[in-house]
């Protein structure tokens, strides 16, 4: 396989999580200024106080696959040299705890493994996890039973980032088994499987822990069940020497191992969540038909509003909300839109010149035309991200036939030129 193809995937991946991080990570902590503190033996202690309940306004969405509780606390937390506005799951004090200590136990050794491949950002969030348990910790001892509560929800969120960070084990491996010039390998190919399997092993560690919970890893079983078909195969086309095919299976494996991990970590953070008792709203009857109808990024907000007596005039704030959600959206697209343009324009911009693909789009500039390009099948289509993407390219090289440009491929010259673009970027 040519450094292109592998480039070309890597530049795909990479806008996807450019485009997307914004639209879905969600913001667990604002404002903070906090410093690492290296914990050199594993904490085990598994004692839990007394249950204890916070007194707060609180929001429940729900539905059959997953619950999302949201608690917002009044007062303000200490961390490190700052203070955090921090909205946990409202789940007792004994149970906050024994939820940090589950995901710190399925997270260990997949922490360790990262570390192993000098992955720095690994360490500096497990250590910011055993900080926030042991601060749980001490304040559960000093009867600050809601605090200690926040700190081990916080705890328990910063272990559970450990899946994302073996994508980025996966590209290091990659990168040292590279070919010269940057080609595909079998050694390429038998690296990411051993580093697959070595996923693999720690991720059934995980999941035998949990057996002893009743915690549901049915959707866990399918995502390493998928890893395994997509490894064998991997190693069949490797036997048969095409490479590129076993390139893509390989890492498509490596991936459904991590997708496993995540899914194991999320189902057990909603299993201590959805196990609690929670408060819910008051139900709203005359306004119910009109909060239903709102976008989903702004109805938990208007009705915790509501609860905390903050909204008089319901409709005007809907209104308000639906205005600013929708420009957000509209300008989030319109930033997607440029990022497209920007990296395509100049990915194709030595066929410039080329006469078909000139003709195309006569005087203007290239990234001016396939700004334009973006947003016309974005209208059209509703599509964003990696879709979008490949509707340009897609529609360029329509385009780019109907002008008389045959004989030239947009999609292999995109991938063809993205390496050389990111040479140019890193000198």
């Amino acid at each position: 396989m040519k450094p292109a193809g592998l480039i070309g995937l890597l530049a795909l991946t990479a806008l996807a999580v450019a485009v997307l991080y914004p639209v879905f990570m969600p913001v667990l902590v604002a404002g903070s200024t906090t410093t690492a503190t290296t914990v050199d033996t594993p904490i085990t202690s598994t004692s839990t106080p007394a249950n204890t309940t916070a007194s707060t306004n609180t929001t429940v969405v729900e539905d059959e696959n997953e619950v999302e509780v949201e608690v917002e606390v009044e007062d303000e937390v200490e961390a490190g040299n700052g203070t955090v506005d921090l909205v946990i799951p409202l789940v007792n004090l004994s149970r906050a705890i024994d939820l940090a200590y589950t995901m710190r136990n399925i997270t260990y050794e997949l922490f360790q493994w990262e570390l192993e491949h000098n992955i720095t950002v690994a360490n500096v969030t497990l250590n910011l996890g055993d900080k926030f348990l042991e601060r749980a910790l001490n304040l559960s001892e000093s009867n600050a039973t809601r605090r200690a509560a926040t700190f081990a929800i916080v705890a328990a969120i910063h272990y559970g980032h450990a899946p994302a960070f073996a994508h980025i084990v996966l590209a290091k491996v990659i990168k040292s088994n590279l070919g010269e010039n940057y080609t595909i390998t079998p050694n390429t190919i038998n690296a990411i499987v051993q580093a697959a399997s070595e996923l693999k092993s720690i991720l059934l560690n995980a999941v035998n822990y949990t057996s002893g919970k009743d915690i549901n890893t049915s959707p866990v079983a399918l995502w390493i069940e998928r890893g395994d078909e997509k490894i064998a195969e991997a190693q069949q086309y490797l036997n048969e020497s095409s490479l590129k095919e076993a390139f893509k299976h390989a890492v498509s494996g490596y991936e459904s191992y991590v997708k496993a991990y995540s899914t194991l970590v999320k189902t057990v953070f909603i299993y201590y969540v959805k196990y609690e008792q929670v408060f819910k709203p008051k139900p709203l009857p005359v306004m119910k038909g009109l909060i239903e109808k709102l976008p989903a990024e702004i109805r938990a907000e208007i009705e915790a509003r509501i609860q905390r007596g903050e909204v008089k005039e319901v409709k005007d704030i809907v209104k308000e909300y639906t205005k600013e959600v929708r420009s957000r959206i509209e300008e989030r697209r319109r930033e997607e839109a440029k990022v497209i343009a920007e990296i395509v324009s100049k990915a194709l911009d030595k066929l410039s010149e080329h006469p078909g693909f000139k003709k195309m789009f006569k005087e203007r500039e290239l990234k001016e035309y396939i700004l334009k390009l973006a947003e016309e099948i974005h209208s059209r289509t509703n599509a964003t991200g990696l879709q979008l993407l490949q509707q340009v390219l897609e529609e360029l090289q329509n385009r780019l036939q109907q002008s008389g440009g045959h004989g030239l491929n947009i999609r292999e010259e995109f991938s063809r030129s993205v390496y050389n673009i990111s040479e140019e970027d890193e000198d």
